[in-house]
C-alpha cells in the first residue's frame, strides 16, 4: 500500500493504476507525434491544430513528470503537498533522466502558456520542433523503463509493446523524410518541413 499526502489528508496511490495512466499519456504522445511529423505546417487544418493541442498537454504532462522534484512543490511561494505521479514515485532519482529533461526546461513556461490560458503570448506564433522535443522525451522514457521493477513490465507488457512499436515507427518516418529531402534537395518534403516548424 502506498500514500501521498494532498492539502493535509492522506491520500492512497494505487501505483498499478498510476503506472497505466503514464503508459496511456505516452502512447498519446507518441500517436500524436507521428500524425504532426505528416502534417504541412503550411497548411495546418481543424484536424491538425487538435493534434497540436493534444500533442503539447501530452508534453506538458511528462515535462512534470521527469521533473525532479520532491514530496512537496511550491505554489505562488508557498509549499504545498504534491499529488503529481512523478517518475521517482517508481524508480530511484536518476541524473540520466534528469539531464535528459533538463534540454526541455526552456520550454516549461511556453507549454504552460499554450495549454492553459488565453494569453497574448498565444498570439504569435511558436515554432514548437515536434520530433527533437519527442526524442528527449523518449529517451527519457525509456530509462524509465529500463529502471522500471520487473513486476510492473509483467503487468503491461502489451501496452510497453505498444508505445516500442510506435516510437519505432517514429525514428522510421523521420528516417525517411531525412533521406527524401536529401535526395532532393530542391524539394521540401512535407514532412520534414512539419518536423522542423512547430
Amino acid at each position: 500500500m502506498f500514500f501521498k499526502q494532498i492539502k493535509g489528508a492522506i491520500m492512497i496511490f494505487d501505483k498499478t493504476k498510476g503506472l497505466m495512466h503514464v503508459l496511456y499519456e505516452m502512447k498519446m504522445f507518441a500517436h500524436t507525434t507521428s500524425y504532426l511529423m505528416k502534417a504541412d505546417s503550411n497548411k495546418m487544418t481543424n484536424d491538425d491544430y487538435v493534434y497540436l493541442e493534444s500533442w503539447t498537454i501530452h508534453l506538458r504532462n511528462f515535462l512534470y513528470f521527469f521533473k525532479d522534484e520532491g514530496s512537496f512543490k511550491y505554489v505562488k511561494d508557498q509549499k504545498v503537498p504534491n499529488d503529481d505521479i512523478m517518475y521517482f514515485d517508481y524508480v530511484s532519482k536518476n541524473k540520466k533522466i534528469i539531464d535528459k529533461i533538463a534540454n526541455l526546461n526552456y520550454i516549461r513556461g511556453k507549454v504552460d502558456k499554450y495549454t492553459a490560458h488565453l494569453s497574448c503570448k498565444r498570439i504569435n506564433e511558436y515554432s514548437w520542433k515536434i520530433y527533437p522535443k519527442y526524442e528527449i522525451i523518449s529517451k527519457a522514457f525509456e530509462i524509465f523503463l529500463q529502471e522500471l521493477d520487473s513486476n510492473y513490465i509483467t503487468n503491461f507488457v502489451r501496452e510497453i509493446e505498444e508505445i516500442k512499436e510506435l516510437d519505432s515507427k517514429i525514428k522510421s518516418e523521420r528516417n525517411q523524410s531525412i533521406n527524401s529531402k536529401v535526395k532532393e534537395p530542391n524539394q521540401m518534403n512535407s514532412n520534414v518541413q512539419a518536423l522542423n516548424s512547430y
